[in-house]
């Protein structure tokens, strides 16, 4: 799989990230740069962990840093995802009165807020050494533990914990098993001469962060909506949950099933 260009992959693709990150943090106002800005520090973030999981120490500090911020961006995206959902379901099930519950209300309260954060700790002085620290190490070659072994049991754990969450089945293990999920689809998308096995994974991956994605984002719903009165639609809301983490599990059982036995034609 090119081990001996991952140190090269990982800063060049580091590089692009720290950029889209710093272009998009500029326009936190609006709802693109929200999400651009969020999947870019995402994206980046997980590119760390993976480095700090080869022997990357720095990786480790830079990740951690940028949590605040990440988490800021998260609850401003999610605010985004669940009032555009309102506005598109708005019509088929009967919402028409939604703007008298207050629900839209308090939901562009808490966006601002949560933007409110996300701009303050873009603006603080740490944040900046922050991200001159960021842009530094995407300049130097990464120093990453590249042994067959360590990449092979990075890519076991992360399906290991996939079959355990899989096996819970609740609410939260699902979030679990689609965080890992993203976790390995990343550390898959930087590896350099990708096989036909690894982009297969990739879009099995993506597939099933896709579907518990939704899961998740309809169960949200579904609270808001029943403490407002509005139980038809929390019913409807959790049928599609219940469909979509189906569905993604029967993915998930899948991908391990598949990958599990040839994790070393993964790397």
């Amino acid at each position: 799989m090119g081990r001996d260009r991952l140190p090269k992959a990982v800063t060049k693709r580091a590089r692009a990230l720290v950029t889209a990150f710093e272009k998009a943090s500029k326009h936190l106002s609006t709802e693109e740069g929200v999400h651009e800005a969020r999947v870019a520090l995402r994206r980046l973030r997980s590119l760390w962990r993976v480095a700090e999981a080869l022997g990357d120490r720095k990786a480790e500090r830079l990740r951690r840093k940028a949590g605040r911020t990440a988490r800021a961006l998260g609850d401003a995206r999610e605010l985004d995802v669940l009032a555009g959902r309102l506005a598109q379901e708005a019509g088929s099930h009967g919402l028409g009165e939604l703007s008298a519950t207050g629900w839209l209300d308090q939901i562009e309260a808490a966006r601002c807020l949560a933007l409110g954060k996300a701009e303050e700790s873009v603006q603080r002085k740490r944040h900046a050494k922050w991200l001159e620290s960021a842009k530094a190490w995407s300049k130097k070659k990464a120093r990453l533990d590249l042994d067959q072994a360590a990449l092979e049991v990075l890519v076991a754990d992360h399906l290991a914990a996939i079959a355990a969450y899989r096996e819970a089945a609740t609410p939260d293990s699902l979030h679990q098993l689609r965080i890992r999920a993203k976790r390995l689809r990343y550390l898959l998308e930087t590896l350099p001469g990708r096989s036909a096995l690894v982009q297969q994974a990739i879009h099995d991956l993506t597939q099933v962060q896709d579907l518990l994605g939704e899961a998740r984002d309809a169960r949200a719903a579904a609270v808001g909506a029943e403490r407002r009165g509005l139980s038809e639609y929390a019913k409807w809301l959790l049928g599609q949950a219940s469909e979509d983490e189906e569905r993604g599990l029967a993915a998930s059982a899948k991908l391990v099933e598949d990958l599990s036995p040839r994790v070393a034609l993964l790397v």
